[in-house]
């Protein structure tokens, strides 16, 4: 088990496939039991850079 942080950039790489997304989908596989954190406003930095 590992601990992550990760920014908006790597949470978008979950889902849309670019550099770095198979290395981030890897930290979200459930198997390894790896804690993920965001920032609160992470959601919001997301939402707004699709707009």
């Amino acid at each position: 088990m590992a601990v992550y942080f990760i920014d908006s950039s790597a949470l978008v790489k979950r889902y849309v496939n670019e550099i770095g997304s198979a290395y981030v989908l890897e930290i979200f596989n459930p198997s390894l039991n790896n804690e993920v954190f965001i920032a609160s406003i992470t959601g919001s930095n997301v939402y707004l850079c699709r707009q």
